[in-house]
């Protein structure tokens, strides 16, 4: 499973228990899951980096490696992510 990113876009601190509530239903592969972050997921303005790296914690909880930037073999199958705001 692949995840493209733009999980949330970020208003307030007190969103955090409705993420996890619905991180926890993130899908899993059978062979990995992985993901990269969205310009959403940088905080308003794409200005917050902290917001990334609370959301990268939380779905890596859930499973899913977050590539940012990164690189993961998947049998044969190369899947880059970058830590690009665009």
């Amino acid at each position: 499973v692949a995840l493209t990113g733009d999980y949330i876009t970020y208003t307030n601190e007190g969103v955090w228990d409705e993420v996890d509530r619905v991180y926890a239903h993130v899908p899993r592969g059978r062979l990995a899951t992985v993901g990269c972050l969205g310009n959403h997921d940088h905080g308003q303005n794409w200005a917050n980096p902290r917001i990334a790296d609370e959301i990268t914690r939380r779905l890596e909880i859930q499973g899913v490696e977050i590539l940012r930037p990164g690189v993961k073999n998947v049998e044969g199958l190369v899947i880059a992510g970058l830590n690009d705001l665009w």
